[in-house]
Parts: C-alpha cells; structure tokens; sequence
C-alpha cells in the first residue's frame, strides 16, 4: 500500500529532521513528495511539500524554500485546504521576513490572519498575528509592532497556550 507507505516514511523523515540530519530528511520527504504525486494525493502531497521548504529553510536554502512553499500553497488554494492554507501562509511569511521581504511577509501573514478568522481558528490567529509584530518590527513600526503583539498575547492567554504565551510577551519585553 503506498499510501501508507509514503505516511510512515513522513514519519520517518520527521524524525530524521528533529535528529538533525537534514539531509537524510530532505531525501526521505522529497520520496514521499513523489509517492504522493504518483498517486495523485494532493492533499498529502502539498503537506509535505511543506515539509520539504521547512529543510530548505533550515539548510539556509531559502530561496530553494520559497518556491517549496509556493508549490504547496498552489496545491492547497486549488483543494480549499483552509487550516493547510492558514499554517502555510504563516510558514511563507516567516521565510520572508528571514529573506527581508517585509512588504510580502505582511501581505501573507496578513492573509493568514483572515483564514484564521474565517475559521475561527485562534491557534493560527495567535500567529498570525505574532508574524504581522515580527514584520512590523523588522520594518520599524514599533507601535504597529506592539499592538499585533499585544493582540496576539491576549489571543494565546485566552487559550492557555503558555508556550507560545511565552514567545509573545518575551517579543513584547525584549523591544520594550
């Protein structure tokens, strides 16, 4: 069964990339990746896809990345994946504040932000909104900075997501 067969080696992939061995991950999910295609899942296809760009990303390839990310958000747009496109968008915009393309971060995490309240999601709104603080603040805007912060730390508080709590008003304190 190759379906479970491409699940299992994701898994192992995921594996391989908490370890640390980039490359070994990267060759197993770019296996998967194939595995998927040929079976015309694309659903799981674009989710690993993503996982591909997540190594890219991590190997310093950011360019290589992107065009990862952008595959799997072609896919994801194309089946109405809506939580694939929300977590999809956040990743994007992450790589392109890294790549300092502070207009197009804003434009996805922005994007984000209204998936995540189309769904009423608070998880993705949570970072969503700690993305547009990030760009913000990489752009210069402290004050825009701090009210996506601020709402993003009271997003999370309600939830009572207190690592990711943490990671917002540890962004708040360390530009105050």
């Amino acid at each position: 069964d190759r379906g479970k067969e491409a699940i299992a080696l994701n898994g192992v992939a995921n594996v391989l990339w908490r370890q640390g061995d980039l490359d070994a991950a990267l060759k197993v999910y770019e296996g998967v990746v194939t595995i998927h295609r040929e079976r015309g899942d694309r659903a799981r296809m674009a989710t690993v896809l993503g996982n591909v760009a997540i190594v890219l990303q991590d190997q310093g390839h950011l360019y290589q990345a992107k065009a990862k990310f952008e595959e799997s958000l072609e896919i994801i747009r194309q089946i109405g994946d809506k939580p694939g496109l929300a977590r999809t968008l956040g990743n994007l915009g992450e790589l392109l504040v890294r790549q300092g393309d502070l207009p197009n971060a804003k434009k996805r995490f922005s994007e984000h932000l209204a998936v995540a309240e189309e769904m009423d999601d608070n998880r993705q709104r949570g970072y969503a909104l700690f993305g547009l603080g990030e760009a913000l603040m990489a752009e210069g805007d402290l004050n825009g900075a701090r009210a996506r912060h601020e709402a993003g730390l009271a997003v999370r508080t309600k939830m009572g997501a207190k690592s990711v709590s943490a990671e917002s008003h540890l962004a708040q304190i360390g530009r105050a």
